[in-house]
């Protein structure tokens, strides 16, 4: 699912210094930390597979169809839920679509420019201690 977000829907664009924030300023923060997309994807991607665990489980030596795509569930999981994310995401996009840099600036400190950095480099803890 992640690759799904990064290379399909953002599409190499990434906001860098809001991958840093970690409360609602950011552009990646979902209810409550969640982000409901990817839990939806998720639940779509396992479910096929539980029959064949479940079996798995009750006799280890059964050897039928539902443990044989239980075997492959994780090429069957990454396939569905990549597919699955990107039609859920089609439908309700995510906010803040194509925000963000398509490539790294080694200028960047925390997704901050130099000139940035400048500006933002005097903190209140800095002017409370007489640092400036």
């Amino acid at each position: 699912m992640m690759l799904a977000d990064y290379h399909v829907i953002r599409r190499y664009k990434l906001k860098m210094q809001d991958l840093y924030i970690g409360d609602e300023k950011s552009i990646y923060w979902y209810w409550h930390g969640f982000h409901w997309r990817p839990l939806v994807a998720w639940v779509i991607a396992v479910f096929p597979t539980l029959p064949g665990l479940i079996m798995l489980v009750r006799d280890p030596t059964l050897d039928n169809n539902w443990v044989k795509l239980f075997r492959l569930t994780f090429f069957l999981g990454w396939a569905i839920s990549f597919a699955t994310y990107i039609l859920i995401c089609k439908i309700s996009p995510p906010t803040c679509l194509g925000k963000g840099e398509d490539r790294h600036d080694d200028s960047m400190v925390f997704g901050l420019r130099e000139d940035e950095m400048d500006a933002s480099s005097t903190t209140e803890s800095d002017a409370k201690t007489g640092l400036v």
